[in-house]
C-alpha cells in the first residue's frame, strides 16, 4: 500500500507495514508507532495528493482507467530533488568559463557563488558533472532545467506553502 509506504517506509523485503501492524496493540513492536507519522497517515487528503500527482504527470491514466507510474518523469523528479541544493556546498560551486561568460552578472573567471545560478551554470554548460541530471532522456534533461535554471522555481516556497 503506497499510503503505508509513504508514512512508514518499507522494511528489509521493501514491504510496508500491514494494516495489523499499525494497530495501536501491535505498533509498538514493529516502529509505527510514532505519533505525527500516524497523524499524517490517518488525516492526510490522500485524494488531493493523488490529484496532484497525476495532474505532475507522476502517475497516468490508461485508456482503461487503470492507474501506472510514469517511471522517466518520477526519476525525473527525484532527479530535481536530488540536485536542486547541491551547490550550496561552497567547494562545487563553478567559476565561469571565458567562453560562457557573461553568464548572468559573473565575468570570466568568477565563481557563480548563487547556489541555484550555479547549478543552472552546471546544468547547461557541465551535465556530465551531474550524472544523474546526465542520464535523464532529453525531454526530462529539459524539464529539470527549466523548472531549476529557467524558472527560478523555488523548493523552499512550495514547501513553506
Amino acid at each position: 500500500d503506497g499510503k503505508r509506504g509513504f508514512c512508514f517506509g518499507v522494511n528489509r523485503d521493501w514491504l510496508p507495514p500491514t494494516v495489523e501492524q499499525l494497530l495501536p496493540e501491535n505498533a509498538d513492536a514493529v516502529g509505527t508507532n510514532e505519533p505525527r507519522r500516524q497523524s499524517f497517515y490517518t488525516t492526510m487528503d490522500w485524494r488531493s495528493l493523488f490529484n496532484i500527482m497525476l495532474n505532475a504527470g507522476l502517475l497516468m491514466r490508461a485508456a482503461d482507467g487503470a492507474i501506472g507510474v510514469d517511471l522517466q518523469r518520477t526519476i525525473a523528479m527525484l532527479t530535481l530533488t536530488i540536485i536542486h541544493d547541491v551547490m550550496k556546498v561552497r567547494e562545487l560551486l563553478p567559476t565561469v568559463c571565458p567562453e560562457h561568460a557573461p553568464y548572468y552578472d559573473y565575468k570570466a573567471g568568477e565563481a557563480i557563488i548563487d547556489h541555484d545560478i550555479a547549478l543552472g551554470y552546471v546544468l547547461e554548460h557541465d551535465p556530465a558533472a551531474l550524472p544523474c541530471f546526465d542520464r535523464l532522456n532529453a525531454e526530462q534533461r529539459r524539464v529539470v532545467k527549466f523548472t531549476q535554471a529557467e524558472l527560478g522555481f523555488n523548493h523552499g516556497w512550495l514547501v513553506q506553502a
